[in-house]
């Protein structure tokens, strides 16, 4: 696998902890045919379990944030 994917996993679990810590969202992306044909599943998986059922942070899906992205600009077109 690409030397830039070898360590995907951890750079995930990071970035999550940056958000979490300062208050930010964190959205993971990317294409199930990647995950294949890399040999991924087990770090994908291990991601999952990292951020999966904590106490101190919101879940939420893309139509919630798309909606929550969305409101934001309408209320800073509004203060303008």
């Amino acid at each position: 696998s690409p030397t830039v994917l070898v360590n995907w996993s951890r750079l995930a679990m990071a970035s999550f902890d940056h958000a979490l810590q300062n208050g930010g969202m964190w959205h993971i992306w990317g294409h199930s045919w990647e995950i294949e044909k890399y040999h991924m599943w087990d770090q994908l998986e291990d991601v999952f379990r990292y951020v999966a059922n904590r106490e101190d942070c919101e879940y939420a899906g893309n139509e919630y944030l798309s909606q929550l992205v969305s409101n934001q600009v309408v209320r800073r077109n509004e203060q303008k």
